[in-house]
């Protein structure tokens, strides 16, 4: 994220949570949705990104869940208008998030 260049963040909680995607706990990611707009999820992990191969739980383990937002959840701006013109510079191919269906 050190790349992402902009006058600022929406918030601190954002831009908190946007540098935490792929690791264990809460982030946030952003995707480019079918219709070629902004999808902005809350991910939660229970692994970093690349050890699930590694979870032998014995029994169904929920490793990742997701939801996606069109307000930020700590301050409330409205993403996709907030990140109009950057919103590209935050996607993270190569973190892979599991498909949802969105707001497209």
């Amino acid at each position: 994220m050190k790349s992402f260049r902009r006058k600022g963040w929406c918030c601190s909680g954002f831009r908190f949570r946007a540098e935490e995607v792929g690791k264990r706990g809460l982030a946030i990611q952003v995707r480019e949705g079918a219709s070629g707009q902004p999808r902005f999820v809350l991910q939660s992990r229970a692994v970093d990104h690349g050890n699930e191969p590694f979870v032998d739980a014995g029994r169904p383990l929920t490793l990742v869940s997701e939801s996606e937002f069109r307000y930020c959840p700590w301050c409330g701006k409205e993403s996709a208008r907030w990140y109009a013109k950057t919103w590209r510079e935050l996607i993270k191919p190569e973190i892979i998030g599991i498909e949802i269906e969105g707001l497209d």
